[in-house]
């Protein structure tokens, strides 16, 4: 009788507990039985997440260095769990607005209406494009990025959630992702890292150890801010420990484009810091440097060098050649739809009905494995929506730029050093993503998206201190 009374009083819960309980004894007499779990934990997880919205957004960056294994089960990998989060996060915005009258300003930023141009320009290349397909694929992604973007300025909106929690997550998931890739090619361990005709390189959480060293990059600026701006020895001890498994990582995906962009980080966080450099911090940068030489020296790989040493040979080095070629199709592409472009994400189609692809490709087994893409996100853009949208992309690169230094300018004019630090890191974090954009082929890259979407949130908050003051 309680039961039934039970039911009676509570029809919603006790329907609910009927389904996940039905849904949980079917499949054990499946054969995907070792799915039986899987229903209430789907429920406890929409439970959190329709409590606690952020932790789902959380959860999904703190995924972005784990590409790999962000398949939902080896049979289901085409079923993503951050795509699932995501769509649970919209709908829950969605009611947010309609039930909640959830305040609009969160969305407020100058970059919209550029976004909304640079849209409306891939749409009118791909209405005009001899590839439709891929066109409103591409047209379809960008749609897909801009919601990404509006999920991180609903959710990181806070000092606390800009300045502490979302670059502490940014760097514990990608040290992470590091140390896998160190394990894996220390320990040749397939899952972390690839072999590719004899020659082994580091992944990760990834399927590309080029994307790895990318995010590893990335993450280094927020680490010096750990190491320079925390008050408390622990953090500061965690900081060189990641660092070094980070650089150690980097050099274990072999990837000379994450070598240089690493460089070229390095001189452009120190001309930044130079003013900050004290007499007494020049023993320990060099004690330091001394440290990372001999380590170096001692566990590099020797074949690292010989990777390197590649680049000056093009005879020997396939790659250089298949670089120049992509240029040459990608100029020639824009020269005959200079305006408009060819569509958005075409370059691959045109560069298959090229000569080069037949040249360069490794084997012929399909039309997919002649489709490469340029290895440049900029030539993309300009192949993919002409000079209009080139210009438009480029302006809001130098938008999200002059936002965090508009940021970052106010918070030291009022003393606040750490916000302002904060701030520079993930400035630079973003200069590396668009510098590695010359080599790299993802405009819908994780990191990019949260750079932009952050650069007008940094103003947001200097607004908001201003104001309380």
């Amino acid at each position: 009788m309680r039961i039934v009374s039970y039911f009676f009083s509570r029809p919603i819960e006790s329907i609910l507990f009927l389904l996940i309980g039905g849904l949980s004894i079917i499949l054990l007499t499946t054969k995907y039985y070792y799915y039986a779990v899987v229903p209430s934990l789907a429920f406890l997880l929409i439970f959190l997440i329709g409590r606690y919205p952020k932790i789902g957004y959380y959860v999904i960056v703190f995924l972005i260095p784990f590409g790999a294994y962000r398949g939902l089960s080896e049979e289901y990998s085409s079923i993503k769990i951050h795509w699932m989060l995501a769509f649970l996060l919209l709908i829950i915005i969605a009611l947010q607005f309609v039930f909640h009258k959830k305040d609009i300003k969160y969305f407020r930023s100058n970059l919209w209406p550029w976004f909304l141009i640079f849209l409306v320009m891939n749409v009118i290349s791909a209405l005009t494009s001899n590839y439709p397909d891929t066109s409103l694929e591409n047209v379809f992604r960008w749609i897909i990025a801009y919601l990404f973007i509006g999920l991180t300025m609903v959710f990181i909106n806070t000092q606390r959630d800009f300045s502490k929690v979302l670059p502490a997550i940014l760097i514990v998931s990608i040290s992470m992702s590091a140390f896998l890739a160190l394990i894996g090619y220390i320990f040749n361990l397939s899952l972390f890292a690839e072999t590719l005709d004899g020659f082994k390189r580091g992944t990760g959480g990834t399927y590309d150890p080029n994307n790895l060293a990318l995010m590893i990059v990335f993450s280094l600026p927020f680490l010096m801010h750990w190491l320079f701006m925390s008050h408390r020895v622990s953090i500061k001890c965690i900081a060189v420990l990641f660092i070094a498994i980070n650089l150690f990582s980097l050099f274990y995906t072999f990837s000379r484009g994450g070598a240089i962009l690493l460089a070229l980080v390095a001189v452009i966080f120190t001309i930044e810091n130079m003013r900050k450099i004290r007499p007494r911090h020049i023993g320990f940068l060099m004690l330091t440097l001394t440290t990372c030489i001999v380590l170096f020296i001692i566990f590099i790989p020797s074949g690292y060098f010989k990777h390197i040493e590649k680049v000056a040979n093009p005879q020997e080095e396939r790659s250089i050649g298949l670089r120049t070629a992509q240029l040459y199709v990608g100029w020639e592409a824009f020269k005959q739809h200079p305006v408009f472009g060819s569509g958005p994400g075409t370059y691959r189609d045109i560069y298959a009905n090229t000569m080069y692809a037949y040249e360069y490709a490794p084997e012929i087994s399909s039309r997919e494995s002649l489709r490469h893409k340029a290895h440049d996100v900029y030539l993309e853009v300009l192949v993919g929506t002409g000079s209009l949208g080139f210009i438009i992309f480029i302006i809001i690169l130098f938008l999200g730029i002059h936002n965090y230094t508009t940021a970052k300018n106010k918070f030291s004019k009022k003393g606040d050093n750490c916000m302002a630090s904060i701030i520079s890191s993930y400035r630079l974090a973003f200069v590396a993503v668009l510098i590695y954009f010359f080599i790299f082929s993802d405009a819908y890259n994780k990191y990019f998206l949260i750079s932009l979407a952050l650069s007008y949130i940094a103003v947001s908050l200097s607004k908001q201190e201003t104001a309380s003051e």
